[in-house]
């Protein structure tokens, strides 16, 4: 059997995620590896969102803010940090993944497991280049067996448009011209 038969037979303990699925020397050569390149190598800031994304999140964040005080937006969130798999090498493919946006509940009261309210992607003016369809096709599906709403805004929804596709996730009363 080849590797990536092996790999897609490791389960994961939820209890203790991955824990002895890896070679401990490998992980250590691989770290060390690691270390070198970053030691080596020279680093710059990047911005975290373009300006498409940057104007959408100042759109979003007062719209999810006003549907519930405890909403939080984030942006750019590992798939990884928000979703688990039972097989290792399907982790593998969502961990590197990010979702552009993401509503999280603060509320403390809110059972851990349904904080995650929403996942948002913009299918903005530059996405379609390269594989974005095959990316965007990982995300969707492991997002949906998640249990997680999904949702895209694209490059030409207003800002009602885009309210009231939030307000439609969240199943709260869409808005009209005259609100």
């Amino acid at each position: 059997m080849g590797k990536k038969g092996e790999e897609e037979k490791k389960q994961i303990n939820y209890d203790n995620e991955f824990k002895g699925y890896e070679e401990i020397d490998e992980e250590i050569n691989y770290a060390e590896d690691q270390l070198y390149e970053v030691e080596t190598s020279r680093f710059y800031k990047r911005r975290l969102l373009n300006e498409e994304e940057f104007s959408l999140f100042k759109k979003i964040e007062p719209i999810i803010k006003n549907i519930n005080e405890n909403y939080r937006l984030f942006s750019q969130v590992s798939l990884g940090e928000i979703i688990g798999s039972t097989t290792y090498s399907a982790y593998i493919a969502i961990n590197t993944k990010r979702i552009d946006f993401v509503v999280f509940d603060m509320n403390q009261n809110t059972p851990k497991k349904k904080r995650i309210i929403l996942a948002i992607e913009y299918q903005g003016t530059g996405h379609q280049q390269g594989n974005a369809h095959i990316r965007d096709k990982i995300k969707k599906t492991a997002i949906a067996k998640a249990k997680i709403d999904f949702l895209e805004i694209f490059s030409n929804d207003d800002e009602i448009a885009i309210t009231n596709k939030i307000r439609k996730k969240l199943k709260i009363k869409a808005m009209s011209l005259s609100d």
